[in-house]
C-alpha cells in the first residue's frame, strides 16, 4: 500500500489512477464523490446564516425589479470591464490546461512520458487552488482589487511569454515551477467575484 501511495504521489493522481484502474471506474467513483458533496453540501449548508434577521430577506421576488437591477449592471462599464478581465484570464487556462498542455509537454521533452507530463499540468491546478485563496486574502488585507489583478495578470503574461517564446530553454523541473505560477496567476479570475 505504501509503494502505491508513493508512485501516486510522484505522479498525477489521475494519470496512476488510469494505470492501475479503467475509465469507467474512475468516472463511477467521481460521480459518487460528486453526489456524496452534494449531499453533504444540502444538509450542512443553510439558506440563511445565524443571526439574520428572516424579516431581512425579501420572499416575494418582483420580476420587473430583479430585470430593471440586471439592466442596471450591465451598462456598468466596470461590470464588462471585470467580465473581460475574468475571461482573459481564465481563457489560457481553459484552452491550455485542459486541451493541450500535456501535448505541448511532450512536443518540447520528447522522452517525456504522458504520466511526467499530467504531472507537470497538475501544477497549473494547485497554483489556482492555492493562488486564489490567497490572492482573494491578499486583495482584502490590502482593501484594494485593481493591483492584485494587475500583478495576477502581468504575471500570466510573463510566464505565457516564456512558455510559448523560449520552451526550449527550459527544463523539466523548471516547466514545473512555470506551470505553478501560470495557475497561480489565474487567480486573479476568482477574484474577479469580489
Amino acid at each position: 500500500a505504501m509503494s502505491s501511495l508513493g508512485a501516486m504521489i510522484g505522479k498525477a493522481p489521475i494519470a496512476y489512477w488510469l494505470s492501475v484502474s479503467d475509465w469507467r471506474n474512475i468516472m463511477v467513483t467521481l460521480a459518487v464523490i460528486g453526489v456524496l458533496l452534494g449531499l453533504l453540501i444540502w444538509f450542512v449548508v443553510r439558506d440563511m446564516p445565524k443571526g439574520l434577521n428572516p424579516h431581512q430577506v425579501p420572499h416575494n421576488v418582483n420580476m420587473n425589479n430583479e430585470m430593471k437591477r440586471l439592466m442596471l449592471v450591465g451598462r456598468s462599464s466596470q461590470t464588462w470591464a471585470v467580465a473581460i478581465y475574468a475571461f482573459a484570464i481564465w481563457a489560457p487556462i481553459a484552452v491550455f490546461a485542459t486541451t493541450w498542455d500535456v501535448v505541448f509537454l511532450k512536443e518540447i521533452f520528447p522522452h517525456l512520458d504522458t504520466q511526467t507530463a499530467s504531472s507537470i499540468t497538475s501544477m497549473i491546478w494547485l497554483g489556482i487552488g492555492i493562488g486564489s485563496p490567497l490572492l482573494g486574502w491578499w486583495s482584502d488585507h490590502i482593501g484594494k482589487r485593481c493591483m492584485p489583478l494587475s500583478l495576477s495578470a502581468a504575471l500570466g503574461l510573463i510566464v505565457s511569454i516564456l512558455l510559448l517564446y523560449f520552451p526550449q530553454h527550459l527544463s523539466v523541473n523548471m516547466m514545473y515551477l512555470l506551470m505553478f505560477l501560470f495557475g497561480a496567476a489565474a487567480s486573479g479570475q476568482s477574484a474577479c467575484f469580489g
